[in-house]
């Protein structure tokens, strides 16, 4: 019989449960390198410190999890949220659409959710039972993270019609052209995000709370192209000292299609190879299918996120 509770202040067996998952997706994505042993079990205590967990169980033994930290507000553009982060949402295999129903269907009564009405969920890649119930419970992808080893992405070339530079994060507003193009394509169709204009005091701002690495496109005196990178990325297997994330990228719409993204990929493999780091990550949003279309080329995506907004908000009547 299974049985749906909130989990103990005792992680153990929430730790020891999450274990077997990760084990599997590192050996499911090699390129993914592999975390302390303290990582996972510090990342759930995080969570937990600030979430509402539940556990199913079926004679006693634990079958799932799942986690949520929230609510937030204006989340996704909805005006209550939560978020269920990687492997906070767990099912064992077999039996996932019924546990991930039943997990769902407890969090939706509890009332410290009051009002709740978006959430997302972060699940790996190949998670096909779990995935399957995730979007027949009426949630839709939204974003991916993906990674590959800098000796397998492209090689640069000497002769590209762009020079290429880096700009330091202090300098970084001088990227705002490109960063207002992406902006727009997002609010755009096909995406329809309801994405913010950047101000050249939020660039200047995220440039320096991340001290981000950014390498430009430049054609004369006109930046073009850009990407963006930063020592951690989306999820706690990013956070690796031989691992750098890609946050951010954009090409003028005029420039795209002669190169340039592949390029900056390409140059910035280069820099970072050159200090000893071996991976490069990136996360994106998976409705926009200019992102999906370029980093699924080159990078293997080992995360899905799903989200979804409710009509009428948990816990109301």
């Amino acid at each position: 019989m299974l049985t749906i509770a909130p989990f103990d202040s005792d992680l153990d067996e929430v730790v020891a449960f999450a274990r077997r998952f990760e084990q599997e997706a590192l050996e499911h994505y090699p390129a993914l390198p592999r975390p302390d042993l303290t990582a996972l079990p510090d990342m759930l205590n995080r969570i937990a410190a600030r979430s509402h967990g539940l556990v199913a169980r079926d004679r006693g033994e634990m079958v799932g999890c799942l986690t949520v930290i929230g609510p937030f507000s204006n989340y996704h553009g909805g005006a209550s949220g939560i978020f269920s982060p990687l492997l906070t949402c767990l099912a064992q295999p077999e039996h996932a659409d019924r546990i991930f129903t039943e997990m769902l269907t407890a969090l939706g009564e509890a009332s410290e959710l009051d009002g709740v009405d978006t959430m997302a969920v972060s699940l790996f890649a190949h998670q096909a039972n779990l995935r399957e119930s995730v979007v027949l419970n009426g949630f839709g992808a939204r974003c991916a993270d993906a990674v590959q080893q800098l000796d397998l992405l492209p090689q640069s070339t000497s002769d590209f019609p762009f020079a290429i530079e880096e700009v330091h994060w202090r300098d970084a507003v001088s990227i705002i052209e490109v960063k207002r193009a992406l902006a727009a394509h997002l609010n755009g169709s096909p995406v329809f995000m309801e994405y913010f204009d950047f101000t050249p005091e939020f660039v200047a701002k995220k440039s320096e709370e991340r001290e981000s690495v950014h390498l430009i496109a430049r054609d004369g005196d006109r930046i073009v192209g850009y990407v963006e990178a930063t020592y951690a990325g989306e999820n706690y297997l990013t956070i690796h000292p031989t691992m750098r994330n890609i946050c951010g990228a954009g090409v003028l719409p005029e420039y795209r299609d002669r190169g340039i993204m592949r390029e900056l990929v390409a140059r910035l493999a280069d820099r970072y190879r050159a200090e000893g780091i071996t991976t490069l990550g990136v996360d994106y949003e998976t409705m926009n299918p200019n992102a999906r279309g370029f980093w699924e080329r080159y990078f293997v995506p080992y995360t899905r996120s799903f989200e979804r907004r409710f009509d009428r908000p948990w816990s109301r009547s």
